[in-house]
């Protein structure tokens, strides 16, 4: 359109889109962006910088014209670990939707207001949906560097969430089972089904020890089966220090239905967890909840033994 103008390589504001509409012709690697940040919710630029092939700057370019063009969202980080400034966040705007559902990307457009809801993001949530893509970016980046390796699914939301009856010290009780994620991974062994628990450490331990007793619980109901229609599943949880990570794992510990399923339970911190090096997410950083360090999530004899210790486990049952 005539009216449109290029980005200069001049300071832009950060958070405020230019006046002027911005030329931009979509590419195969914006719709990648895109289908991306519709699918995580929310990224920072290092992680669209992982998973999406090209240069470092000429995506940090490519991102700067789709913000400004209208096709994404940033939004203002009101926490930063550690202080200093923040990576751009990231998320689909309301014209980048249209665009995914108009390419047949996205099979159907909410009805959501994206861009409004964008607004309204707070601290809290930020910090906890950012943990839980900076762990989803490290797997598929770290499974498509392995050929023997594969990512096969994520899915998160209302569709994995269900209850179990969990026994409580004086009754009975319907607990829920809701992770931050479900994920299959493929290797020449099969298939392994894991859950995801991102703790950014403001939930009580009581109260994480009691998501953990539902997963117990909900091993033994098989309802995992009769739900997913898988055999196994691991429960990795990721926090935010070594020393939150070694309470966790004591308060899983002291509960024996959770210690009688040790191996199921994988803790890690986050700070084992970097973009330079997201094939360390695959490596002997995990602890169970029996506290045994060194563990894997899979490709070792640990991942056999589980399935055997899980498979007596429940026969004595």
């Amino acid at each position: 359109m005539s009216n449109a103008t290029a980005i200069s390589p001049t300071r832009h504001p950060r958070y405020r889109r230019e006046k002027a509409e911005v030329a931009c012709v979509l590419t195969q690697r914006d719709l990648d962006i895109l289908r991306l940040s519709e699918s995580f919710r929310l990224l920072t630029s290092e992680h669209i910088q992982l998973l999406v092939p090209g240069s470092d700057q000429n995506i940090l370019r490519r991102l700067q014209v789709l913000f400004h063009a209208g096709y994404l969202d940033r939004v203002r980080p009101r926490y930063v670990k550690g202080g200093g400034s923040a990576k751009m966040i990231y998320a689909l705007a309301n014209k980048g939707a249209y665009v995914l559902q108009k390419e047949g990307l996205i099979e159907k457009r909410s009805k959501t207001d994206r861009s409004a809801g964008n607004r309204e993001l707070h601290g809290p949530f930020v910090r906890h949906r950012l943990m839980v893509s900076h762990i989803r970016a490290l797997l598929t980046a770290a499974c498509s560097t392995r050929p023997d390796l594969q990512f096969l699914s994520w899915r998160e939301g209302r569709e994995i969430q269900d209850t179990v009856e969990v026994l409580l010290p004086n009754k009975y009780a319907d607990v829920p089972v809701a992770a931050d994620g479900f994920f299959s991974l493929r290797e020449a062994k099969g298939r392994m089904h894991l859950f995801l628990e991102a703790d950014t450490g403001s939930m009580q331990i009581q109260r994480f020890t009691l998501k953990l007793k539902a997963y117990a619980a909900y091993w033994r109901a098989k309802k995992h089966t009769n739900k997913f229609g898988i055999r196994f599943f691991r429960v990795l949880t990721v926090t935010t220090s070594a020393t939150r990570k070694q309470n966790l794992v004591s308060a899983a510990a002291a509960e024996d239905d959770v210690r009688a399923l040790g191996r199921m339970f994988l803790f890690a911190d986050e700070s084992a967890l970097s973009l330079s090096s997201p094939e360390r997410v695959l490596g002997s950083i995990w602890t169970t909840a029996a506290g045994e360090d060194a563990s894997l999530i899979l490709g070792s004899d640990a991942e056999s033994r589980n399935n055997n210790n899980l498979k007596t486990e429940v026969t004595k049952k």
